[in-house]
């Protein structure tokens, strides 16, 4: 493992990537992201039917859809937070 690889992991295992990771869902969650994805999924999943489809699948045509639906106030919100914690 890499000295970065080992950073990311140290990172992940505290309190302040914990915090980030709840703040991140609360905020996504709050602005109708995860509904809005959830939408995308359910119209995936019934134009090419359910039998058709994988998961990894459904995850790579999903994905793209998912990151542009984050609204930018989250995306601005999150930034400032990681500035206030880094810099």
């Amino acid at each position: 493992m890499s000295s970065a690889e080992n950073e990311q992991q140290d990172f992940r295992e505290t309190e302040v990537y914990s915090k980030m990771l709840r703040v991140t869902r609360k905020l996504l969650h709050e602005s109708g992201w995860d509904q809005k994805v959830e939408h995308a999924c359910q119209e995936f999943i019934l134009t090419n039917g359910v039998d058709k489809i994988t998961l990894e699948q459904l995850i790579v045509e999903v994905k793209p859809i998912a990151r542009q639906l984050i609204p930018e106030s989250v995306k601005r919100d999150l930034l400032e937070r990681l500035e206030e914690l880094f810099i």
